[in-house]
């Protein structure tokens, strides 16, 4: 059991950076002598001692190890004011390096990896208990599919033999025999529709079912995914043609495979070259699928597509799909459709479903680690990765319930809720007193602020899946993980409850609870804060509230504000798709963003990070803001200030600026590092939020034109 939190009152002694001259002590005491007697003689008038408060020390092992990870991040020789980031995460940088196959490595994958392994262990306790015991609920199932997945990737997974018969199943083979499929273009159309919607492969679009207004589901057929990822350089193309030969040679029969393998990749180049002609990727409502392809009007495209959903959610009205990236998919579906060579577009939708599925199968991922990344075994924590994601893939409920029962406590989520809901009600106060936005826009911001709703992690018995999965027959000893997932798939397609007839609660799952991770919906107005948060360092048992609003209040309220931005305004209280922003209100909120553009530029490696990082940049801004506020007002009604042993030569709010930037200290290779992403580097998410706050200098005495104190500031919220 997690020590439980130890407290103990201690003196409060003088900290602080500077050491102040001794005529300014005389003052203070002066100041203090007067502030005790007004307080003595006007007790009603201050809601607060105005005397130092009582402290207590946190003890338990969260804040124990905390304070560990923190000490051996600060570097005391350096500024704080000169380079805040290098102050924090020096120790940190130094202490980790990348591994060989590795670009990137931040603190949000160390505390994905720490849990990783730690639902590993309770996966597998579980399951030890179900077969001790011979319980079959929803638990012990997931439990049980965990563990099969586990053996899938040890050599004794008989991973061919499983493989081949999934294949099989679907309708396909690989890659020597000639399956039944697609004779006609309708049947191909089918099997690309059938592959994305039932079987998660997304070769022509990705399926997933979204909220419309009133609450009712869509059909949404969003970007598909690549089989090569990234750029296509021509050393890539040669490494997977290497990995085809080498894949067809453990499940065919012929001596040569080379030209296949070529005629693949050469699929895979022209289906990029196709994807590069949208520039820029926008977001339809198609209210006719059959102008996506001349060859296939709607009834076709409402057959292929129904034949993927339960009966009663049969689709009858044209509105009910969302379309994204038409052109695309369009062009997409006309080059598969007039392929010169059927066979090849065949060999590749298996090729596809091979290596979506071989994920867990040892042999197909035996070869992939010596073909792409050079290595003979399969690393533990990759087993863990890949396993639990697919238990998100298979189960996702049922997962979300299990994270949140072995991550997290009902203090812990009681706790939570407070946090959101402070952060919340800051953020309202700000929308309110928003300069830049006219009355009528203001309004129905109000109303879209006040209708925010909050999806945290929480205790559902697993009772309350068993139904669902009681068709579901497991023996992990015996039964191959595959056939596990073929077996849940199809649980999954006859009682899929978020689907288009139904409604779709603001509750439903939509995230991942194992992902270190918060993320704003924008189709239901809803702020995902994930299970994992709530772990080291963003939260731990007894932490200080300086802690907790500074790692895990910042997240929450960084997603909170993209429910305001460009993306944002263009759904309302209830995820409406509508544009709420007046003319007005977007012109002044574009000349108030430039201060963003234009700082943003003068401290990024690349000229276009201004503009490309402008709504991660404003919302780590604003979110940092929101949080520091959040974090005053619930230090004033606190009973007492929590203090961190080992971190006494701090202030609260320095902790609070501390926790802040601590959660982006990483490790990134150089061709990373000078890429241009949606999001800031980590570096200057960590200082750009800072500098722009006067709070900041005036918590770490920087002098007035220093690099964390500039004479310009960006503000917005």
């Amino acid at each position: 059991m997690e020590e439980e939190a130890e407290v103990s009152i201690v003196e409060r002694e003088p900290r602080g950076r500077d050491v102040r001259p001794l005529c300014y002590g005389a003052a203070l005491m002066v100041f203090l002598s007067a502030s005790f007697c007004a307080a003595a003689f006007l007790p009603g008038v201050f809601s607060r001692r105005v005397y130092v408060m009582d402290e207590v020390m946190c003890g338990s092992s969260g804040c124990q190890a905390l304070s560990k990870l923190i000490n051996g991040s600060v570097n005391g020789d350096l500024d704080p004011c000169d380079d805040f980031y290098a102050y924090v995460c020096d120790g940190w940088r130094r202490s980790h390096s990348l591994r060989p196959l590795e670009m990137r490595r931040n603190v949000f994958d160390e505390v994905e990896q720490s849990v990783r392994a730690k639902l590993h262990d309770a996966l597998w306790k579980t399951f030890r208990q179900s077969l001790k015991n011979r319980t079959s609920t929803s638990f012990a199932k997931l439990a049980s599919v965990y563990v099969a997945c586990a053996k899938s990737l040890t050599p004794e997974g008989n991973g061919v033999v499983s493989m081949r018969k999934f294949l099989k199943h679907i309708g396909l083979a690989w890659p020597d025999e000639e399956g039944p499929y697609h004779s006609n273009a309708t049947d191909l159309l089918e099997l690309l529709v059938t592959l994305s919607m039932r079987w998660d492969v997304n070769v022509l679009f990705s399926y997933s079912v979204k909220s419309l207004s009133k609450e009712k589901g869509a059909v949404v057929l969003g970007l598909p995914a690549p089989l090569i990822p990234g750029k296509l350089t021509d050393a890539k193309k040669a490494l997977y043609e290497k990995l085809i030969v080498s894949l067809a040679f453990l499940f065919g029969t012929r001596n040569e495979y080379s030209d296949l393998a070529h005629r693949l990749v050469v699929v895979e180049q022209e289906i990029a070259n196709i994807r590069n002609l949208d520039h820029v990727l926008l977001t339809y409502l198609v209210k006719d699928l059959g102008n996506l392809c001349a060859d296939f009007p709607w009834q076709k495209w409402m057959s292929a597509i129904n034949k993927n959903l339960p009966p009663k959610a049969a689709l009858t009205a044209q509105k009910s799909v969302i379309v994204h990236h038409p052109a695309y998919i369009g062009r997409l579906l006309t080059y598969f459709l007039g392929h010169e060579y059927p066979e090849d577009i065949k060999a590749y939708l298996a090729l596809r479903v091979l290596l979506r599925y071989g994920q867990a199968v040892y042999d197909i991922r035996h070869v992939q680690e010596i073909v792409l990344h050079a290595q003979k075994d399969i690393p533990a924590d990759d087993v863990m990765r890949t396993c639990q994601q697919w238990m998100a893939d298979l189960m996702l409920d049922t997962w979300n319930s299990f994270v949140s029962k072995s991550l997290a406590k009902p203090a812990d989520i009681e706790q939570l809720t407070k946090i959101v809901s402070n952060v919340k009600n800051v953020f309202f106060r700000r929308v309110h007193q928003a300069p830049w936005m006219d009355a009528v826009t203001q309004n129905i911001s109000i109303e879209k602020a006040k209708n925010i709703a909050f999806n945290i992690p929480s205790f559902v018995s697993d009772a309350a899946f068993d139904r669902v999965y009681k068709p579901l027959l497991l023996d992990a000893r015996s039964s191959s993980f595959l056939d596990m997932a073929r077996r849940l798939v199809e649980i999954n397609h006859e009682s899929d409850v978020l689907s288009v007839y139904g409604v779709i609660g603001r509750s439903d799952s939509v995230t991942v609870h194992s992902k270190a991770n918060a993320m704003y919906v924008y189709s239901l107005n809803v702020v995902n804060v994930n299970a994992a948060l709530l772990m080291l360092p963003f939260f731990a048992e007894g932490t200080p509230l300086s802690v907790t609003y500074g790692g895990l209040g910042a997240i929450v309220a960084h997603e909170i504000i993209h429910g305001f931005d460009v993306s944002g305004r263009l759904y309302d209280e209830v995820g409406t798709f509508e544009d709420w922003w007046s003319n007005a209100t977007n012109a002044a909120y574009r000349e108030t963003s430039a201060c963003f553009v234009e700082q943003m530029r003068s401290l990024a490696s690349s000229s276009s990070a201004g503009a490309v990082t402008l709504e991660e940049n404003m919302a780590d801004n604003g979110g940092t803001r929101c949080a520091y506020d959040a974090y005053t007002l619930a230090a004033e009604r606190a009973p007492a200030v929590v203090r961190l042993r080992g971190l006494d030569a701090f202030e609260e709010e320095q902790i609070f600026f501390l926790a802040y930037c601590y959660k982006f200290c990483g490790v990134e290779r150089p061709p990373v590092a000078q890429r241009t992403t949606t999001h800031p580097a980590d570096k200057l998410r960590c200082n750009v939020p800072l500098l722009n706050m006067p709070e900041f200098a005036a918590a770490f005495d920087c002098e007035p034109g220093s690099a964390m104190n500039p004479a310009i500031r960006c503000s917005v919220w």
